[in-house]
């Protein structure tokens, strides 16, 4: 290391554009290769809220289920989605603890909107 560093002094390089160009490579570094996430985060039980409404349809023709259940969960999602939102799809067990791997600073959980644009029928 120190003989590339005489090499470069005595090639005849600045000291100044060396220090530069090592500043704005650390820098550069530290920007682009950041494991922090930068995005806003939601949670939703999309496929408990799903199976929910489906099973409450039962009978139903793949018609009437699309256009009751696929067609408002992706609007809701499609929102979000619009808006720069990341939704990441979660489930609960019995206690009602949170099955996930990591959950970003700012989550919040869309679940009941998600179960509201599907205007879940009363059981047959």
């Amino acid at each position: 290391m120190r003989e590339l560093f005489k090499k470069i002094f005595m090639a005849g390089v600045p000291a100044f554009a060396v220090l530069f160009l090592i500043a704005v490579a650390f820098y550069a570094g530290g920007v682009l290769n950041s494991t922090r996430p930068n995005g806003k985060y939601l949670t939703a039980e999309k496929n408990a809220v799903i199976f929910g409404a489906v099973f409450d349809r039962q009978g139903e023709t793949p018609e009437q289920l699309k256009a009751e259940v696929t067609v408002p969960v992706l609007a809701v999602l499609r929102k979000y989605a619009d808006q720069g939102y990341v939704v990441i799809d979660t489930a609960k067990d019995e206690h009602g603890n949170m099955v996930i791997a990591a959950l970003p600073d700012g989550t919040s959980d869309i679940t009941a909107e998600l179960a509201a644009a599907i205007k879940m029928k009363s059981p047959r």
